[in-house]
């Protein structure tokens, strides 16, 4: 912060706060870990399959899809949780 904003006195100014924000936040440094890309994959993708099987499944097609992606999704997250994943 001392680099970009000089005047002490004053309050920091937008430009010094983009400045500031540009060097701490950089796309390069940014780093999403597997077990990360592990509950994205659970938490969007067990639903969608959930989604599909009812479709292809014979006397599944009587359940709501309002019902299936939420029940779908919190058995996700309940199994994550258990395992120690979430």
């Amino acid at each position: 912060m001392q680099k970009y904003h000089t005047d002490t006195g004053k309050t920091l100014t937008k430009e010094e706060f983009k400045k500031i924000m540009g060097e701490l936040i950089q796309l390069d440094s940014m780093y999403v870990g597997k077990g990360a890309l592990d509950v994205l994959m659970f938490l969007f993708g067990v639903p969608i399959v959930a989604l599909l099987a009812k479709r292809f499944i014979p006397g599944a097609q009587s359940i709501p899809e309002d019902i299936v992606i939420p029940a779908a999704t919190s058995i996700t997250v309940v199994g994550l949780t258990k395992t120690h994943r979430l």
